[in-house]
C-alpha cells in the first residue's frame, strides 16, 4: 500500500470522478485507474464499487479513506509545531465562508493578517452552508464562516453574532420605507430564494410553516449576486442576513427591512471548526484574529 495509491483514492473520492481526479492531480486518467486496482490487489478488497457513477467507496474504501485524512491531519499539526518553533513564518490557511461573508471586511482581516505573517498561505473556498460545513467536517479546511450553523455534534461554534434574516428590495419598492414587515406583507410578492444547500432557505421555509404560508420562489440560486440583482432591478424581493447586502445597502442600491418574525430576527452568524481538531499555529492565529474582528462585522 504506496502514500501514492492512497492520494488517488482521495482525490478520486473528494472529486467524484477518476477524471476530475486526473486533472487535478495532472496525471493521465489511466494512471488513477491503475493504482487503485494495484492497490485493490495488494489489499486482497475491492475499495471501490464498479458499475456506480462517480466513485463509491466500499467499507474498506471508507477505512482506507479515514486512514490517509488521520494521517494528513497529523502530518499537518506536525509542521504546524515545527512551525511554532521557527514563529509563524510560513503554514496554510484553509478557510471556507458562505458568499454572504465575501466582501470587505473579510478580505481588510486577511489582508491585516498577511501583512503581519507574509509566508501564510491562503485558500479560500466559497459555497453554501451545507458546502462549509461539510469542509469543515472533512478537514478540508481549517474553520468556517457559515450562517446559523445546523446542530451537528462534530461541529464547534467558537463565536456567534447577530445575523437576522431581513427582506431586501429595490430602494424604490413601495415597501422600502417601512420599519418592520410581516410575512403576510410580503409572501404574496415575487421573491428570490438562495438554493436550499443554504441554510437561510430552510429557516425561510420553517417561519411560513409556522403560519401556513407557502412561497413559491419565482427564481432560485446559489449566487447570491444573482438574487440580490432581481431584487435591486425592482423584480421583486429576497431575504438575506445584511452582512450579505452591506456594501449595496451603503451605496443606496439595496433597501433592507427586518422582518418581524422570531424564527428570522434571532437567526446568528458563526465561526466553526471541528470538534477535537487541533489547528496548526497558523489557523489557529487567524481564527483569533476572526473572532477579534467580529465587532466589525455587526
Amino acid at each position: 500500500m504506496k502514500e501514492n495509491q492512497l492520494r488517488y483514492l482521495f482525490e478520486a473520492h473528494r472529486l467524484g470522478t477518476m477524471r476530475a481526479a486526473s486533472d487535478y492531480l495532472d496525471v493521465a486518467p489511466s494512471s488513477i485507474s491503475r493504482q487503485i486496482s494495484l492497490l485493490e490487489k495488494g489489499l486482497g478488497l475491492c475499495v471501490i464499487e464498479r458499475g456506480t457513477r462517480g466513485i463509491r467507496l466500499t467499507e474498506a474504501g471508507e477505512l482506507l479513506i479515514r486512514y490517509f485524512s488521520n494521517g494528513q491531519t497529523q502530518l499537518e499539526s506536525l509542521q504546524s509545531q515545527l512551525d511554532d518553533l521557527r514563529g509563524i513564518r510560513s503554514g496554510r490557511v484553509a478557510l471556507a465562508v458562505g458568499e454572504g461573508y465575501v466582501g470587505t471586511v473579510l478580505s481588510k482581516v486577511i489582508n491585516a493578517f498577511l501583512s503581519t505573517h507574509p509566508g501564510v498561505r491562503f485558500q479560500i473556498n466559497v459555497g453554501g452552508t451545507n458546502d462549509v460545513v461539510q469542509s469543515v467536517l472533512d478537514d478540508e479546511a481549517h474553520m468556517g464562516l457559515v450562517f446559523e450553523a445546523p446542530p451537528e455534534p462534530k461541529l464547534r461554534v467558537r463565536s456567534t453574532f447577530p445575523q437576522p434574516v431581513c427582506v431586501v428590495m429595490s430602494q424604490d419598492h413601495w415597501l422600502a420605507n417601512r420599519k418592520t414587515l410581516t410575512l403576510d406583507d410580503i409572501h404574496r410578492l415575487p421573491v428570490a430564494l438562495p438554493h436550499r444547500s443554504f441554510r437561510i432557505r430552510h429557516i425561510v421555509e420553517h417561519a411560513l410553516h409556522t403560519q401556513d404560508l407557502h412561497w413559491q420562489p419565482q427564481l432560485t440560486s446559489d449566487s447570491l449576486l444573482i438574487l440580490k440583482n432581481f431584487a435591486r432591478l425592482g423584480q421583486g424581493i429576497t431575504l438575506l442576513p445584511p452582512l450579505a447586502v452591506a456594501s449595496e445597502a451603503r451605496a443606496g442600491e439595496l433597501s433592507v427591512v427586518p422582518v418581524a418574525h422570531s424564527a428570522l430576527s434571532s437567526t446568528r452568524a458563526s465561526i466553526i471548526t471541528r470538534l477535537g481538531r487541533q489547528l496548526p499555529v497558523a489557523a489557529w492565529a487567524m481564527l483569533n484574529r476572526l473572532e477579534n474582528s467580529i465587532g466589525d462585522w455587526l
